[in-house]
């Protein structure tokens, strides 16, 4: 399920919830509904638990009407419902619960829809029966017709749907007494109220139409049985001879294979009837006169032990037969047979003859006694078979005549013999060749097919007969029960595909044979050769008797039974079923390929891969079961298991170094994605265990498994799950062939699980002890060989009797060569020849069936690495296999290939010496012989025989074989080896030295030890000294070939082991195209697996589309759809299944893959036409729906067909509201009449449709009031006008009109550029063409615009603001402002419509704070309020929020709150980008209305009132810009994403900044202040915008880039500011965190800036009272000596130092004269306020301190100006203002007594300062300091009011008089100043006169001199030296030298 998708999530939920997120998913993407239809995942589960996830639909169709806040009537959502629900009402249902589901859906449905539309829901419900019952007895219907009485009559307002509503009704209520004269009539009305009354109590309990209609067939399709596991008592026992058939007579006849190639060449030349009769004869015992008992002659001169005869049947032509004894299955015992070796006229019969000698030759004396008849030709009386005695007989020893010189090639066609029966006989005359026939068992192997009574295990060694046995007893059985009526139900299980082929047909041959044939159960649609791929889809659950004998690989089953798990969890949960992706499954190929190969070396170092992997699926996760929660071993349980449980590794090292490969193995493959097959045991296990009570438990009757060695412990605890009854588990093996790579297996464990899983269901004990059935008879090797193999087993059973089985020795009758091992360094040249030319066997007609394996001789080796290395040197000339490559299978002739030289005991081979003669002193009896049922010696503990000593392991046995057990993986692969020999068996071996042990064990010790067993040699030994080349080359040649046949087999055993490229090889060998395509199209497969592997995707995808065609070209189909979805092409897998016929998973497939136009065209074939067109629905393929309608009209269900016409309209031409083109005028007519199609077109709102069709119907009012509702403003407005309709709109119209014709010219103005450059094209043309045609209003309207026309035109080119005080239309006069503020543009005189500007911000403020929308942004984005139905809107055509694309969509009203961002967005964007431009334009006209302007003094403080107010404006418009659009932007919007204003934030400031009153007023900087600190403020929202951290760091940043004068001076300036607005330490924050950032570069102007600022600061405000004098002194210092050192600067003259020094001055002139001073009113303003609070009065010395520090700054001050006033300066503010500190300094210096001596410094710069011509003060050159008051203020009137002077005094009362000069009229305004509190100790106060202050100040200079007297002197003296020539008045002492008027004080 698609994660994110609320509607999937809640309709397959256990409990939903979130309905109306749920709506929101599927209203957003309806279409997706139809995937419960389409694709196979949902539609399985949506129908496997349609009683839970059908209620979830229901339940959230029912929910839609309470979702208010959508109108799912006015969306296409509810066609796409109605569609889906028709479509799905055409699906099967054939129980309650589904049918239930859908009726609720159906009643949901109906509920939403429109009534006027549900006649076809009424039509379909009334020919569905079984779900219009539901609603009915529920009383849906009843409900409905109360609750809901428009929806019931929409149901039945068909007469179709009436009538067959009224029939059922009718057939409902037949047998109630009440109602079953049904209704009256069939009215809507009759049948609503009769239904109101219906169902009653026998309306329901006699109705004909039964409640579980339907119901009576299982999810197979076939009934289901309750079977009896105890079924062994009901079966004949004799279960082979119910497999035979009956018996030609009392003799048993059985034939040699040869001789059933001869019979099926007979009935191929037509004699079979003859040779019928003949056999019939021979089985009567009849013989005499009949031409059957004559002795056969031979020319080669060879005895016979028992003779042949010929049994003519036509001339020349015989049966070759002789007396023989066998087990006669008719009565359990040895009987005299006859035994036939050929028939007709064979070529070879020399040949054939020496082959029976040789047969007879081994023959024991018993045997030959009992073959032997006395009475053959004396006697006419019928001879019968006699009963014979053969127990304990023992083999005869073969003697090898020249004349066979060894050859023993055909031995194998003599070998193997059949029962001949009339079934056999019958079944060859007419069979096409499908049926088998079994052959002649022994009576060991009979006791087997036959054993039911307990479970059974089967061991046998290679050869033995153990698959021949299980098929046997599986087809005798499988007979047996089906002639009882109750067939089993079997599965016969094997690891190689390439055995299931065979043992399959094997089976159904024995079958057929008996019962005829039988049509067997294939899977979808696939060839044959898929039906049993394991990926099938096929569930176990589903399988039926048809299926039965199931024949089939362990992976096949354990697929079936994972799909019926996915099936049964499903009926529990959602469960995804994904076909575009294909399990991979590791296995030991993909694990050395694919992880081993990436592992760390140190992690595998010293570990073989295959062990590892062994390890880790058979032990590590092989041991995971219920009892272990199915978890896998920890490294704790790992390392603690028993070495026998786990032999591979037995050292802790290794263990931890495999379970660290395990570890990293299971990330990795994790991380991959991928599984290997114990997961899926794993997985199926805790599934089985969950659903112990399902189905899947206990389905079968029998398993029966093969090679059940190789199976782990897990697969066989699945199996015994699968099974009710003990009785049913056939299981056989032989551990000593368990080499695979990923099981270990002992029946031992076998037997565990065994118990475990049967203990508690059955009675008796017995059967919970599975009986061990050995077979001991090898039909594969002949005795010499079995001895080879038997000595190997020795081994075994001595060394590791805890991991072999043991049982008897094989047994084996045919004679043959003796084993050879040859010793030489010559290997490769002997087997370098030439390869033989092939001579293909017989493989027509039936003989193919006998011929079940044909010869090649094949070299085995150890390992993969060897084989490729000696293929390299052979080339093609010998097929090379690995021993484990070669298990399963048999060859004529083997050779073993350096085994022992390359073994890991290669250098102690005596070890195997040592080991045999170990116990040999008891062992040479066979009671103590290893066999089966006895314990060996070595078990029991006895001693151990000389030449094995066990000192060194002092656990005795167990701890030497726990250190070498890789000893018993090599003598396993050396038994599996040497018993693939058939005929003649080669141990090549190089190494001469190390084989002196394995010479003297096979040839001497065995003979010596167990002569009875061993009697001779048992290997012929040669040298390369004994033997030439050539001499070996004819040994080894013997003339036989390599049949094409056989070279196929060998290919698809290389292809079932994944050995692709060895299959190729072997498929070119048999000249076989289908095998060579198959095996080119593995290899390509392989390689496109790695490349993906290794990230090169595209090469892998292009590797999988050539394999997928090799896989189609061989006819592999399931391969070849794998591939195609592997390289990401499902539509071309989705053509091959359709192509093979496979309709269902191609629709499937294509659904999933998206390729909806291919489902449907699936689904057409299929003759499903509602899936068919819910494809292309899903799909969107609207066109090719409505073709499809037109093309199948007649076959599909009308009321499906009407509804998808209907909505095939509505999806594709339902979202286009122009006029109709032809196609969708044929579309048009499939939904009926022209009044349907009007009504169609009103309920999808096409109203531009309907205007024109009510328009062209002359409807012209009716048109007109659809095309005025509905947004058709220019359409509407042309008609009235063009028709002369004006006079016909009522008042209510005419009010319309107004809003009308301003949407009409907005349009004009949103689609046209504007301001225009023309005159025309200002006014709609629809509105020009309605001038002065007869309505008065359009005539105003069009008047009012063309003045705003004009108004717009000078606003735009000349920034006059457009007063809307002159327009009426308050809604156009907003409208205007948008339009002029999206228009501006700077000028050079600052002339801006701020009024406009302001008033259009001020709109987008309330629609960003979510206030009321104003109808002006609503005209202006086109959003068009409906006048029929007030509160919705609909966005116009031409609005820039429409986002419909072309062509016009049908009316879609909306609600203009969701429109809200949009208007505002829209806007901004339409007026940000002119703000933005007239930001960046403004900036440089600025620049030059900043500098100082040559205008009349009295005009610069208006000016700069006005630059002050258009800042504070221009900044509240940026900045309200600003944040709308940082409030609103989208990270797509043409928004500037970072509007940088801070330029004129900076401007404002440096207005803020105080330069002189000679232009600025003082009140307006404070009225500014105001405006923007306090809280009714008119920039009260621009103060925190100035005050921010980025404004300040833009002017600290602009400071550094200048001159280091001018950077001190903008610093300080800036700090002065942020003084005066309140935020000075948040400036000082930014100023040091920028200063630690860019001082870094080097700039000295920041450095010394931040100093200067540092010290002011200290001044200012960290001065406290605790700092006077000394502190205050030593900072007004500092800051001197820091302006002096930039005095020479340049641009370091400015105001901000200016104001520093005036500040300077106020605070010490505070001091010096605290109760009365004289300053102007600026610094009254702002700095006094800073100072008055600080400290009380000081002392008369403090003063005294304090003159002197005033009369420095103002010295210092001078020399500043002076040499400022050198250079011309440009701005005469700066200079009246430097001129006027100057004075200050000196009235309030020299007003105040006494002098310090420093005035007289300060007075004589002052005079320099004066006559500075740039300064223009020369005027007040030498005046005293009384004198300069009446100057300043003169000199102040010049300000006209921008400032004055202040006469601060600390005492009360009147004052007249200041410095001798009056004040009356004077311009001095007396203010009051804090009052002064005497300090303690101040000894008197101010005298009031001249002279009484001259007294003090002598009194004071008296008091100083006495107590500093000899300092002072001193530094008089020194002050004289210094003065003396530059005073004309200089004295020795501080005395009053001339105080005459116009003097000045010199000490």
């Amino acid at each position: 399920m698609d994660s994110g998708v609320e509607f999937l999530e809640l309709i397959f939920s256990e409990s939903p919830r979130g309905f109306r997120n749920a709506y929101e998913s599927l209203a957003a993407r309806p279409y997706e509904i139809f995937d419960l239809l389409l694709r196979e995942e949902r539609f399985k589960n949506f129908f496997s638990r349609i009683e839970i996830y059908g209620n979830n639909l229901a339940s959230l169709l029912g929910q839609f009407s309470s979702f208010d806040k959508y109108d799912y009537n006015d969306s296409s959502l509810r066609e796409i419902i109605r569609v889906f629900t028709l479509s799905l009402l055409t699906e099967r249902f054939d129980d309650t619960r589904s049918r239930s589901a859908i009726a609720g859906i159906v009643l949901s449905v109906v509920k939403l829809s429109d009534p006027k539309t549900l006649g076809v829901f009424g039509v379909r419900l009334g020919a569905l029966p079984e779900i219009l019952r539901i609603l009915i007895a529920e009383g849906h219907i009843k409900r409905l017709a109360s609750g809901h009485g428009q929806c019931f009559e929409g149901l039945i307002s068909e007469p179709r749907a009436r009538e067959k509503w009224a029939q059922f009704i009718m057939d409902l209520c037949r047998g109630c007494e009440v109602h079953r004269s049904g209704p009256r009539g069939t009215s809507i009305s009759e049948l609503e109220r009769f239904i109101r009354a219906i169902p009653c109590g026998s309306c329901t309990g006699t109705s004909s139409v039964p409640l579980d209609y339907g119901l009576n067939r299982d999810s197979g399709g076939e009934p289901a049985r309750s079977r009896d596991h105890y079924f062994g008592s009901n079966l004949q026992s004799n279960v082979f001879k119910s497999l035979l058939g009956e018996a030609l007579g009392p003799w048993k006849i059985i034939l040699s294979q040869q001789a059933m190639e001869n019979l099926a060449a007979v009935n191929a030349q037509g004699n079979l009837e003859t040779v019928r009769r003949k056999f019939s004869e021979l089985a009567s015992g009849d013989w005499a006169g009949k031409k059957i008992l004559h002795r056969a002659r031979w020319d080669n001169l060879l005895s016979y032990r028992i003779p042949l005869f010929k049994a003519f049947y036509k001339t020349g032509h015989f049966i070759l037969w002789q007396i023989d004894a066998a087990f006669d299955e008719r009565f359990g015992e040895d009987y005299q047979v006859i035994k036939v070796w050929a028939i007709g006229k064979p070529q070879n019969l020399d040949r054939i003859g020496v082959q029976v000698h040789r047969a007879q030759q081994v023959y024991t004396k018993a045997r030959v006694e009992a073959c032997n008849r006395d009475d053959l030709g004396r006697s006419r009386e019928i001879s019968y078979p006699e009963r014979v005695c053969l127990d304990g007989e023992e083999g005869g020893v073969l003697v090898v005549d020249d004349t066979s010189n060894g050859d023993f090639d055909d031995s194998a066609q003599l070998a193997k013999f059949y029962s001949l029966t009339t079934t056999v006989l019958d079944n060859i005359s007419s069979t096409t060749g499908k049926v088998a026939y079994p052959v002649d068992v022994s009576a060991e192997e009979a006791a087997v097919v036959d054993h039911f009574l307990t479970p059974a295990f089967i061991l046998g060694r290679s050869g033995t007969g153990k698959t021949t046995c299980l098929v046997y007893k599986l087809a005798g059985r499988y007979i047996n029960s089906t002639e009882n009526g109750l067939p089993l139900r079997q599965v016969l299980l094997t690891r190689s595909k390439r055995l299931v082929s065979k043992l399959r047909d094997n089976t159904d041959g024995l079958i057929e044979a008996k019962l005829g044939e039988r049509k067997r159960a294939t899977e979808g649609n696939y060839v044959n050769s898929d039906d049993f791929d394991d990926n099938t889809r096929k569930q176990f659950s589903s399988l039926t008797d048809a299926d039965f004998p199931l024949v089939c690989t362990f992976d096949y089953l354990l697929r079936l039974i994972e799909n019926s798990i996915r099936e049964q969890v499903n009926r529990r949960r959602y469960i995804r079923i994904d076909n575009t992706k294909c399990d991979r499954v590791i296995d030991f190929v993909r694990f050395s390929v694919e992880y081993w190969e990436y592992m760390s070396p140190r992690l595998k170092k010293g570990i073989p891969a295959d062990l590892a992997f062994l390890e880790i699926m058979g032990v590590i996760k092989g041991s995971a079961s219920p009892a272990t929660d199915f978890e896998p071993l920890s490294r704790e349980e790992y390392l603690g298991k028993r070495w026998r449980l786990a032999p591979n590794f037995a050292s802790e090292w290794e263990r931890g170094a495999v379970y660290d490969i395990y570890e990293w193995y299971e990330r990795t493959k994790k991380k991959n994605g991928d599984i290997d097959q114990a997961d899926r045991i794993i997985r199926v296990t805790k599934a089985l265990e969950e659903f112990r009570s399902s189905e899947i438990f206990s389905i079968l009757d029998e398993i029966y498994v093969d090679e059940v060695q190789d199976q782990r412990t897990s697969d066989i605890g699945i199996l015994l799950t699968l099974v009710g009854s003990p009785l049913g588990i056939h299981f056989a093996g032989d551990t000593a062939q368990c080499i695979s790579k990923d099981a270990l297996f002992r029946f031992a464990n076998a037997k565990s699980l065994f118990y475990e899983r049967f203990r508690d269901t059955v009675g008796r004990a017995s059967q919970l002890k599975p009986v061990l059935l050995p077979l001991s008879h090898n039909f594969r090797s002949h005795k010499e060989i079995l001895r080879v193999a038997s000595l190997v087993m020795h081994l075994l059973y001595r060394g590791f009797p805890d991991l072999v089985d043991k049982l008897p020795p094989e047994v084996g009758d045919s004679p043959g060569p003796k084993p050879t091992l040859y010793i030489g360094d010559n290997i490769i040249d002997v087997l370098r020849f030439e390869k033989e030319v092939e001579k293909p066997r017989k493989s027509g007609g039936q003989s193919s069936r006998f011929n079940e394996y044909g010869e090649v001789r094949v070299v085995l080796v150890r390992d993969e690495e060897t084989r490729d290395k000696l293929e390299g040197e052979l080339g093609r000339s010998s097929l090379v296999l690995t021993i484990l490559e070669s298990k399963g299978m048999e060859f004529e002739d083997v050779f073993l290939y350096n085994f022992l030289s390359t073994s890991p005991y290669s250098h102690k081979l005596d070890i195997l010496e040592e080991l045999f003669r170990w116990r040999h002193g008891t062992d040479l009896s066979p009671k103590d012989h290893l066999g089966f049922g006895g314990e060996s010696k070595l078990e029991q503990g006895v001693g151990l025989g000389s030449g094995y000593n066990t000192s060194a392991h002092l656990g005795g046995h167990a701890g030497w074989a726990k250190e070498n057990i890789a000893l018993c993986s090599e003598l396993k692969h050396l038994y599996v080896g040497v018993t693939r020999a058939r005929n003649r068996l080669w141990i090549l071996e190089s190494d001469s030295c190390i084989l002196r042990p394995v010479r003297r064990l096979f040839n001497q010790t065995a003979t010596l030890l167990l002569p009875r067993e061993y009697p001779g040699p048992i290997l012929e030994i040669l040298t390369e000294q004994d033997i030439g080349v050539s001499e070996l080359h004819r040994r080894l040649s013997a003339g036989r070939t390599i049949s094409a046949s056989r070279w196929r087999e060998m290919g698809y055993q290389r292809i079932d082991d994944r050995q692709y490229s060895r299959a190729l090889r072997c498929f070119e060998d048999a000249k076989d195209p289908h095998g060579i395509a198959l095996a080119n199209a593995y290899i390509t497969e392989e390689i496109g697996l790695t490349k993906r592997a290794r990230g090169s995707f595209e090469a892998a995808n292009r590797r999988f589309m050539e394999a997928s065609d090799s896989f189609l070209q061989a006819g592999s189909i399931a391969k070849a759809v794998q591939c195609r979805k592997e390289g990401g092409d499902p539509k071309g897998a989705v053509r091959i299944l359709a192509d093979n016929g496979a309709y269902e998973d191609a629709a499937w497939l294509a659904a999933d893959a998206g390729l909806f136009s291919e489902t449907s065209e699936i689904y057409t074939k299929l003759n499903k036409h509602e899936r068919a067109l819910a494809g292309y629905a899903r799909g969107k393929q609207f066109k090719w729906m409505l073709n499809y309608l037109r093309r199948f009209e007649s076959e599909i269900e009308p009321c499906c067909w009407k509804q998808y016409a209907l909505f095939g309209y509505l999806t594709e031409f339902g979202g286009n509201d122009t006029t109709p083109g032809e196609l969708e005028k044929r579309a048009l007519k499939l939904i009926g009449y022209p009044e349907e199609q009007e009504a169609v077109l009103t309920k999808l709102n096409l109203v531009n449709k309907r205007f024109e069709m009510l328009s062209s119907n002359r409807k012209y009012m009716e048109a007109y009031g659809v095309g005025v509702d509905s947004g058709l403003l220019g359409n509407s407005v042309q008609l009235l006008s063009d028709k002369a309709l004006w006079t016909k709109l009522d008042l209510k119209q005419v009010a319309q009109l107004d809003m009308v014709f301003r949407f009409l010219q907005a349009e004009l103005v949103a689609t046209n550029p504007w301001p225009r450059a023309k005159k025309d094209g200002r006014i709609h043309k629809v509105l020009l063409s309605a001038v002065r045609r007869g309505s008065q209003q359009i005539n105003s309207f069009v008047k009012m615009w063309e003045d705003i026309n004009r108004a717009l035109d000078n606003s735009a080119w000349r920034g006059d603001t457009v007063q809307i005080g002159r327009f009426n239309d308050v809604q156009t006069a907003s409208y205007v402002d948008i339009l002029v503020t999206r228009s501006t543009r700077p000028n050079n005189e600052l002339r801006l419509p701020l009024d406009n500007i302001e008033r259009a911000l001020e709109d987008l403020r309330d629609i960003s704070s979510d206030g009321g929308i104003p109808s002006s942004a609503q005209i202006y984005c086109g959003v068009y309020e409906m006048p029929r139905q007030p509160g919705e809107y609909i966005v116009l055509e031409w609005s820039p929020l429409s986002d419909n694309p072309k062509p016009r969509p049908p009316l879609r009203p909306v609600d203009i709150e969701s429109l809200r961002d949009k208007i505002l967005r829209h806007i901004l964007g339409d007026i940000i980008p002119p703000l933005v431009s007239l930001d960046e334009g403004l900036r440089e006209v600025w620049k030059i209305k900043a500098k100082p302007q040559i205008v009349p003094p009295l005009r610069l403080a208006e000016i700069h009132s006005k630059k002050v107010d258009f800042l504070a404006r221009l900044c509240q418009i940026f900045s309200g810009s600003s944040a709308l659009v940082k409030r609103n932007r989208r990270p797509k919007d043409s928004l500037p994403r970072n509007w940088d204003w801070r330029f004129w934030r900076g401007a404002l400031l440096e207005q803020m900044e105080f330069i002189s009153p000679y232009y600025q007023k003082l009140e307006v900087l404070f009225n500014l202040k105001t405006d923007l600190v306090s809280r009714e403020g008119r920039y009260r929202a621009l103060c925190s915008l100035l005050l921010e951290d980025d404004t300040t760091e833009y002017r600290i940043e602009s400071a550094v880039q200048m001159s280091v004068g001018a950077c001190v001076s903008s610093l300080l300036a800036q700090y002065q500011t942020s003084i005066f607005l309140g935020y000075k330490e948040e400036w000082k924050f930014v100023l040091k965190a920028m200063r630690a950032r860019i001082i870094e570069r080097g700039n000295p102007s920041l450095r010394y800036g931040s100093e200067m600022v540092n010290l002011v600061n200290q001044f200012v405000s960290e001065t406290e009272v605790g700092d006077f004098p000394g502190r205050f002194c030593e900072n007004i210092y500092k800051v001197l000596g820091a302006l002096g050192r930039g005095k020479d600067s340049l641009n370091f003259y400015s105001a901000s130092i200016i104001s520093l020094y005036e500040e300077l001055a106020l605070s010490l002139i505070l001091l010096i004269r605290p109760y009365e001073f004289l300053i102007p009113e600026s610094w009254h303003r702002l700095y006094l306020h800073r100072w008055d609070r600080k400290y009380s009065s000081p002392s008369a010395l403090e003063r005294f301190r304090y003159q002197q520090c005033l009369a420095k700054v103002c010295w210092t001050f001078c020399d500043m100006t002076v040499n400022i006033g050198r250079r011309r300066i440009r701005d005469i503010s700066l200079a009246l203002r430097s001129v006027t500190l100057i004075v200050i300094c000196l009235i309030n210096l020299g007003t105040f007594f006494p002098r310090p001596r420093e005035y007289a410094i300060a007075w004589r710069k002052a005079q320099e300062v004066f006559d500075c011509e740039a300064l223009d003060a020369a005027g007040i050159w030498g005046l005293r300091a009384n004198e300069l008051v009446v100057c300043l203020t003169d000199a102040f009137k010049d300000y006209g009011g921008n400032d004055s002077i202040r006469l601060v005094r600390g005492h009360e009362g009147r004052v007249d008089w200041f410095a001798g000069s009056p004040l009356g009229r004077s311009g001095i305004f007396v203010v009051k100043g804090r009052m002064v509190e005497e300090k303690k100790g101040h000894q008197w106060a101010t005298s009031g006169s001249q002279r009484g202050r001259e007294l003090s100040a002598a009194h004071i200079l008296t008091a100083f001199w006495k107590r500093d007297a000899r300092r002072v002197v001193e530094k008089i003296r020194e002050r004289k030296r210094y003065l003396a020539p530059r005073y004309k008045y200089s004295k020795n002492c501080c005395l009053l030298v001339d105080m005459g008027v116009g003097k000045n004080w010199v000490y």
